[in-house]
């Protein structure tokens, strides 16, 4: 694949490692198809979703402003948490907006909320270009529907139902 030609295998490899030194799961895992890109993108988006609507006083509690830069991540596993950044990133590798937890007292909550979803969706996208671009041709353009993505609603979708 064009991607590990590139260092990008050995760039994920260390970011798992760095997660697994401080504790944490991998949020980025190697993925060999357009299927498991959009399980993958399901799966942390519906993560977000539940933390941004269902779980929203836990997470908004989660969010102390006297705390450093914090991150709210959707894992794989569909499970979220709000996280410091870990100190050891690849630049490879998309992060999601830093510090979410500083205006989190200085904005009314829905503007907020917000906020945080249009960061998290452009995380999320992130993430899946970032597997997809180390997709070869055949893996791209043979998968039985590589239009998944493009019928996904957004993370504000939810929020204005």
């Amino acid at each position: 694949m064009a991607g590990e030609e590139f260092g990008l295998a050995a760039a994920a490899a260390s970011a798992a490692a760095a997660d697994a030194a401080s504790g944490r799961s991998s949020r980025v895992t190697a993925l060999r198809s357009v299927e498991d890109i959009f399980s993958d993108f399901r799966a942390r988006r519906s993560a977000i979703v539940r933390a941004l609507t269902e779980d929203l006083e836990k997470f908004t509690a989660l969010c102390n402003p006297d705390l450093d830069c914090l991150c709210l991540y959707g894992n794989s596993d569909g499970a979220w948490e709000v996280a410091p950044p870990p100190e050891m990133v690849p630049p490879e590798l998309p992060e999601p907006a830093l510090g979410i937890n500083f205006s989190r007292d200085k904005m009314y909550r829905s503007d907020w909320v917000a906020l945080l979803s249009v960061f998290s969706d452009s995380w999320l996208l992130a993430v899946a270009f970032f597997h997809g671009a180390r997709l070869d041709r055949d893996d791209r353009y043979t998968a039985p529907d590589s239009s998944l993505l493009s019928r996904s609603h957004t993370m504000l979708f939810p929020l204005l139902i």
